[in-house]
């Protein structure tokens, strides 16, 4: 599969847990009673994990021997890096830059679509690779 379509098919995998977000943030501050922080802090943590499920079956689907859980922390460990850098910067657009907020929000996106996709085509599809060349030289 190509680079491009891997990329593609990393977007659209992302599509549904932000779909659900929305619904489910304002569910857990409406009807939960939930503050907004701890709200917000749950729902990114539900699209982390629905993601990584998205990652490892549709954009990175062949099964690795490192197990789901193996590779879900390290996942969920360097997404939230980054989307502690997607924050900071967001930061620098709207302070110093004045950059205005809606416009700071619309640059991030595809900045960081493009960090957490190459973190994850490291992490879940070098994993993969390898178990294919291994695959491939064990067939010769």
């Amino acid at each position: 599969m190509s680079r491009a379509l891997t990329l593609l098919r990393f977007q659209a995998a992302g599509a549904p847990a932000f779909a659900l977000a929305i619904p489910l943030n304002w569910a857990l501050v409406e009807r939960g009673g939930l503050a907004h922080a701890p709200a917000y802090l749950l729902v990114l943590l539900f699209q982390v994990a629905f993601n990584y499920v998205m990652c490892r079956r549709f954009v990175f689907p062949t099964a690795g021997d490192r197990g789901f859980f193996a590779e879900f922390l390290p996942f969920v460990s360097g997404v939230m890096v980054i989307r502690v850098l997607d924050w900071l910067t967001y930061q620098l657009w709207v302070g110093p830059l004045g950059v205005y907020y809606l416009v700071a929000q619309i640059l991030n996106v595809p900045l960081f679509a493009i960090v957490k996709f190459l973190f994850a085509e490291r992490l879940l599809g070098a994993a993969r690779r390898g178990q294919a060349r291994q695959s491939d030289r064990r067939q010769t």
